[in-house]
């Protein structure tokens, strides 16, 4: 940290000894300049910030993003207790105004409602340090409609892609967001058809699959927009524990396990030998044989049929056995299990330990605001 520097100085020291001109004589200071500290433009440095506005939570984003050395667009917006957000320009160019804005809605929604400020623009200071105390002003509404300029932790150009198909498709429906840019939404169809609350469970599975490290929550079921950007959901969609399959696939939709699960894989195997492969993106195979390597390599080759980078294959099951969900989620693999566990705010304790995190101190909203907690 660096520390602001008192001088003090007199007219005389200043200006030298003016004939008939009077000197104080009375110990009085005639003028006082301060050190500013940094200034916007100075080169960033996370550590010259006070201690009270530095955290577990942005320290791991700036370590694990390689904040200092990347040459991406980015932006940094922290709260009053040291609570944020990094926002990188990922795919197509974002100009710095609008990762700036993202910044801020994702250090709101991540803080649990607390104000914030946009603290670095790419590698230098976005503010001066005298002006700190008074730099935390950005909050959010809750968005009212659902149109591109109100959906929040977007791209301008995703948002509009993700209103337009939402507007298409048919209820019921729901249309899930994360805070790291990423959305995905689920609706009805004639052969597959869901309810509302099977909508809205899939689409959020799906995005807690697929986003890198942030929170996923409901934008909207069918037609209403349901969002409070101060109260996201801190909850896993998935249930972790699961070891037998006897309910629904996640990520899939209930026809999927009533119409060919059930009547297919689970009346013959056993004797069978079985294993279901499934994508992050809903899509799922299976193959029984009475040689378990075969029915290995074939719903494999199943699988990778239309497996991509962004939906790779993941072995669900063998036989009746689920295998480790953990392994399903791609924001450990992207970024490592530190900016997972350590900078995302869950639930409890219980959530991290269910998503995969060892003994740890961690964020917690147990305590009804975003706090670290010591986790066994």
């Amino acid at each position: 940290m660096r520390v602001a520097i008192l001088v003090v100085t007199t007219a005389a020291a200043c200006m030298g000894e003016v004939p008939g001109a009077s000197s104080p004589v009375d110990g009085s200071i005639d003028s006082m300049v301060v050190s500013p500290g940094f200034r916007a433009g100075d080169p960033f440095s996370y550590t010259a910030l006070p201690a009270s506005l530095r955290s577990q939570m942005v320290e791991t984003m700036l370590t694990e993003l390689n904040y200092a050395t990347s040459t991406a667009p980015r932006a940094l917006a922290i709260s009053a207790s040291g609570l944020g957000f990094v926002r990188r320009q990922i795919g197509q160019p974002v100009p710095q105004a609008e990762l700036n804005r993202l910044a801020l809605q994702s250090c709101f929604a991540i803080s649990g409602g607390e104000p914030c400020a946009v603290i670095a623009e790419g590698a230098r200071f976005a503010i001066d340090e005298r002006e700190l105390a008074g730099a935390f002003t950005f909050t959010m509404s809750a968005p009212t409609a659902l149109t591109p300029d109100q959906v929040p932790f977007l791209t301008s150009g995703l948002a509009q892609q993700a209103v337009t198909q939402y507007n298409a498709a048919t209820s019921p429906k729901a249309l899930v967001v994360a805070l790291d840019n990423f959305y995905t939404w689920v609706g009805n169809v004639t052969d597959s058809p869901v309810t509302t609350a099977e909508a809205r469970q899939i689409a959020l599975e799906v995005c807690e699959v697929l986003s890198a490290a942030a929170p996923c929550t409901v934008l909207a079921e069918n037609n209403t927009v349901v969002l409070d950007p101060a109260k996201i959901n801190r909850t896993a969609a998935i249930d972790y524990a699961r070891t037998t399959v006897n309910a629904r696939i996640p990520t899939t939709r209930p026809a999927f396990y009533t119409n060919s699960i059930v009547p297919s894989y689970l009346a013959n195997v056993p004797p069978q030998n079985g294993v279901i492969y499934i994508q992050g993106n809903g899509a799922a195979w299976f193959r029984f044989t009475s040689d378990a390597a075969t029915a290995e390599s074939q719903a494999l080759a199943d699988c990778n049929s239309t497996a991509t980078a962004s939906f790779p294959c993941f072995r669900y099951a063998v036989n009746r056995t689920v295998q480790p969900l953990t392994k399903l989620l791609r924001g450990p693999a992207l970024y490592g299990q530190n900016l997972f566990c350590k900078a995302i705010p869950r639930a409890t304790c219980a959530a991290h330990t269910a998503m995969g995190c060892p003994a740890g101190t961690y964020y917690t909203t147990a305590s009804g605001s975003v706090a670290l907690e010591s986790c066994p």
